[in-house]
């Protein structure tokens, strides 16, 4: 799947964005994201079980990528990042393309930048 496809198949089903026209590194604008999401590590081959996502907070979002906050360093280059409403799930495998150390919220934190590289339902 080219990263056009995954893009777009990432991107399928979702609420179209109004942004803010920053780019940074990704390739499409992103829009800030005041909310919180599900992710967990993902080994390429196991989907995660309910238990093993996280909550955490989000930065923004793209038709191409997601930022989010984590307590510790990311420890696995892919994440399943669940989106969407609890009656309709989408669960998208992201890959880490960045991520720098800093303090949200007071706390010492990871900005972790993903790709979002496919959808798994």
């Amino acid at each position: 799947m080219s990263t056009d496809e995954a893009s777009a198949a990432a991107s399928d089903d979702a609420i179209t964005l109004e942004t803010d026209g920053r780019k940074g590194k990704r390739g499409s604008d992103r829009k800030e994201m005041q909310t919180t999401i599900r992710v967990a590590p993902y080994d390429g081959e196991n989907l995660p079980s309910g238990g093993d996502f996280q909550l955490v907070q989000a930065r923004d979002i793209s038709p191409s990528g997601v930022a989010f906050y984590l307590p510790e360093n990311p420890d696995s280059d892919f994440y399943i990042v669940l989106l969407g409403t609890a009656e309709k799930p989408i669960l998208v495998k992201a890959q880490v393309a960045r991520f720098q150390n800093g303090y949200f919220e007071r706390k010492r934190q990871f900005l972790v930048g993903c790709q979002m590289v496919g959808k798994l339902n």
